[in-house]
C-alpha cells in the first residue's frame, strides 16, 4: 500500500501546521458501510448507516472529481446499495447524500449495519437512516411494544429507556486545567484543548472526583 501512496505537501487550508498529505486511490471493488454518528441538540445522538460497495472509477473520471475537492488527500468512491423507491433516502446516491447529517462518514469494511443497528438499541441510540434489510436486524423484543413502525419504535424506546451513558458538560477553565482533567481521568475523559467549552467527562461517577478539584 506504501508503494501506492503519494505524499503531497499538505494545503495550508486545512493543515495549517503545514506537513504532507497521504494521497492513494481505492482501486479494489469490496463491500462496506458508510456511517455517520450526528449530535441533535435536544434529542442527542442518532445514527445513519449506508451499506454499499467501493467503486473503481476510470482515471479521468477520478482526476476530474478529486480536483473538485482537494487532490492532496486519500481517493476511495463509494456507492451505497439503493432500492430505487420514491420518497426512500436510498432512492438513489443522490438522495443518499441529500439526507446525509454532513460531507463527512467514516467507513469500514464489509457490511456490518446489522450489528450497529443492534449495538445502537443496547447502547439508547436511535437510527434515522439505514438501507439493512429487514430480515438481517435485532433489536430487543420489548421495542415491539413502542409501536408498530420500526423506526418510531426506535426512537421511542431510546426515549423511555434513556442512554447507557451519560455525559456532563464542564464550563470554561484554562488549557492546563483541560490537561490535567484528560491525565486524571485517563481514557474516559476527551479534553479538546482548542474547544474547552465542551469538554465532557465520560462515566460521571468514576470521574466526579475530577470535578471537585475545578476551583
Amino acid at each position: 500500500m506504501t508503494d501506492a501512496t503519494v505524499w503531497c505537501e499538505a494545503g495550508f487550508d486545512n493543515f495549517r501546521g503545514g506537513g504532507f498529505s497521504s494521497h492513494y486511490t481505492t482501486r479494489a471493488e469490496m463491500p462496506c458501510t458508510m456511517i455517520r454518528l450526528n449530535l441533535v441538540k435536544g434529542l442527542g445522538p442518532v445514527l445513519q448507516i449506508a451499506e454499499g460497495w467501493t467503486v473503481h472509477l476510470p482515471d479521468d473520471v477520478s482526476n476530474t472529481l478529486m480536483e473538485r475537492t482537494n487532490p492532496t488527500w486519500p481517493c476511495t468512491w463509494f456507492a451505497p446499495r439503493c432500492d430505487g423507491k420514491d420518497g426512500s433516502p436510498f432512492k438513489s446516491a443522490y438522495e443518499v447524500m441529500m439526507n446525509w447529517g454532513a460531507n463527512h462518514g467514516a467507513i469500514s469494511y464489509g457490511h456490518i449495519g446489522a450489528d450497529l443497528i443492534t449495538m445502537c438499541s443496547m447502547l439508547r441510540i436511535p437510527v434515522c437512516m439505514h438501507n439493512v434489510p429487514e430480515d438481517d436486524i435485532y433489536r430487543p423484543a420489548v421495542w415491539n411494544a413502542f409501536g408498530m413502525d420500526k423506526e418510531g419504535q426506535d426512537y421511542r424506546a431510546c426515549a423511555a429507556f434513556g442512554p447507557l451513558y451519560k455525559y456532563s458538560y464542564v464550563p470554561r477553565r484554562s488549557r492546563l486545567a483541560a490537561a490535567a482533567f484528560y491525565h486524571s481521568c485517563g481514557g474516559f475523559f476527551k479534553a479538546h484543548l482548542k474547544n474547552v467549552d465542551k469538554c465532557a467527562i465520560m462515566e460521571k461517577k468514576r470521574c466526579s472526583h475530577v470535578e471537585r478539584r475545578i476551583p
